[in-house]
């Protein structure tokens, strides 16, 4: 990821570090599942707050896109992600990211807050709109597929 120098290095590194994948090629990156379950695992290591922070926003931000466009289009935004992630690792991924990101303490507080309040917003509009799926189940189910993509 080539920036600018006029960003400067530590900007530099924090959206390094918020990247899960640094590759030009968009069909070179690696599959979304253990690219995904590999940048959640980058997050809970994470010792630097600026990182946290802008993980934080960017996930906010794109979470309330998801939310707004799920409210006009329905179960057809999910396809949208990747074919293969579908409605149970998109929610997946973003109730794991508020997760994994809640750990922070005042540095990402009023984010984290607001991400983990869309997050739950968002799984009940997707649980009312679809009474018979069992979310847990199909987040149980994603958690599990996550860790054995990372394996792989």
């Amino acid at each position: 990821c080539a920036l600018p120098i006029w960003f400067g290095v530590r900007v530099a590194a924090i959206v390094r570090a918020c990247s899960d994948s640094l590759v030009a090629d968009r069909t070179a990156k690696a599959p979304w599942w253990k690219r995904k379950a590999e940048y959640i695992e980058h997050l809970a290591g994470t010792d630097d707050p600026g990182v946290a922070v802008v993980a934080a926003a960017d996930k906010l931000s794109n979470l309330r896109t998801c939310r707004a466009d799920y409210a006009t289009v329905g179960e057809a935004l999910f396809p949208r992600f990747h074919a293969d992630a579908g409605r149970a690792g998109t929610l997946w991924y973003y109730r794991r990211v508020s997760e994994v990101l809640s750990r922070w303490g005042v540095e990402t507080r009023g984010l984290t807050e607001r991400l983990t309040a869309e997050v739950q917003g968002w799984w009940g509009e997707v649980a009312a709109a679809n009474p018979s799926i069992d979310l847990e189940a199909e987040y149980v189910a994603s958690q599990a597929r996550a860790l054995a993509a990372r394996a792989s």
